[in-house]
């Protein structure tokens, strides 16, 4: 047995911690080997290599304390989200490090970006402010919320820096929010964000990573609410991902790009393709109709990135999400619930809320006292509970 699986047995970390970094580590590995990949970074395709290791130990240790705490069948059922979870959560991981290895493989002489673009953009950028500041003074400073991934330092990455953490001139930060967060963010720190690609078969590929990101959050978002529509969206954008990614390789072949190139950018698009299957095969349970682990709300509201509910108010009637200004505080909206209608990612600056729409939304670890302000945590559990029975009853 390794001496990290050994550490983290010493450590005695229960299943709901296990499961949470393995969350954590996996959504990391997989932005940061697109990254590593499109700017050509050789140690930051090694970081996700690290990052691949240790969500395997996580998956060991989950098998292992799972089974021991399996009393009944309804343990067992119960169990089986937790499993499924893990279990595809490393197949991502693997899928991210191949992404990885597609740069380390090939070295491709491909266009040089330090952007993926998507529904939120992820950046390297230089911190440029000529003295020293903590990360989170500058993030409060700057009035928005960004998700700084990771940091590079001498040649050593650092991957989800704390906020007390010290910048200094020529830290490399990997950034992660909306365009207009990360932007502003970028001013701060004495930097700038790059375009991304306009078009192209770059342009091609990050579709195909957004595609992904959304079923990311989509298929935990299933698990949390045990929802079968969500479960079928999740399904369904597979199904537009394996269409996808057919067109995405005849478009990798047919470009002007030298042999190796196109060998890495299909390596990758093969791996985002298994990514996309094991993110269906995560909302199984929930259309099998096994009832999801209770421990995951409260995973769910402990990772780095986190999903939940708001509300709306009578106040905030005929308020698009722009107007709410979620963009800026590291909020997306994944899912909005009028009535018994669900609508899957709502153009923010068109679709007008209505009271008592339920949003299902995605939200930084820093972004929480903000969710908070919108809707306690414990009204936010309550109105889980009530999707619940309401999916049951249905």
């Amino acid at each position: 047995m390794g001496g990290s699986i050994e550490d983290l047995l010493r450590q005695g970390k229960s299943v709901r911690e296990l499961v949470r970094e393995s969350i954590d580590i996996t959504r990391t590995a997989f932005e940061l080997s697109l990254l590593a990949l499109v700017s050509g970074d050789e140690s930051l395709s090694r970081a996700v290599l690290s990052a691949e290791r240790q969500v395997r130990e996580r998956e060991l240790l989950v098998y292992m304390r799972n089974s021991l705490a399996v009393r009944s069948m309804d343990d067992a059922l119960r169990s089986v989200s937790i499993f499924q979870l893990e279990k595809n959560l490393s197949r991502i991981v693997d899928a991210s490090a191949d992404i990885a290895m597609a740069y380390l493989n090939f070295k491709p002489p491909l266009p040089r970006h330090d952007i993926v673009d998507g529904e939120e953009v992820i950046v390297k950028l230089t911190y440029r402010a000529g003295h020293g500041a903590r990360l989170g003074r500058l993030l409060s400073e700057t009035g928005v919320i960004v998700n700084v991934v990771a940091l590079k330092r001498e040649e050593k990455w650092l991957l989800e820096p704390p906020l007390d953490t010290v910048l200094r001139d020529g830290d490399v930060l990997v950034a992660k929010g909306s365009i207009y967060a990360v932007k502003r963010f970028a001013e701060r720190i004495g930097s700038s964000v790059p375009e991304p690609p306009k078009s192209g078969v770059m342009k091609d590929f990050y579709e195909a990573a957004r595609i992904v990101s959304v079923m990311f959050f989509l298929s935990l978002s299933a698990l949390l609410m045990n929802a079968d529509w969500l479960a079928e969206n999740v399904v369904e954008l597979e199904g537009v991902m394996d269409n996808y990614h057919a067109d995405l390789e005849g478009r990798i072949i047919s470009a002007d790009l030298p042999a190796t190139a196109k060998a890495a950018l299909l390596f990758a698009a093969f791996a985002l393709e298994r990514i996309s299957d094991s993110l269906n095969e995560i909302v199984t349970p929930v259309l099998e109709d096994l009832e999801p682990h209770p421990i995951l709300l409260e995973i769910f509201e402990e990772t780095k990135e986190r999903i939940s509910v708001i509300e709306i108010d009578q106040a905030d009637a005929g308020k698009t999400i722009e107007d709410l200004g979620y963009h800026l505080k590291g909020v997306t909206v994944l899912a909005v619930k009028r009535g018994d209608v669900w609508l899957v990612m709502p153009p923010i600056s068109a679709f007008k809320l209505e009271a008592g729409d339920i949003l299902i939304v995605k939200y930084f670890e820093e972004s929480e006292s903000f969710v908070e302000n919108e809707e306690h945590r414990e009204d936010r559990e309550e109105i889980i509970e009530e999707i619940w029975e309401e999916e049951e009853e249905d």
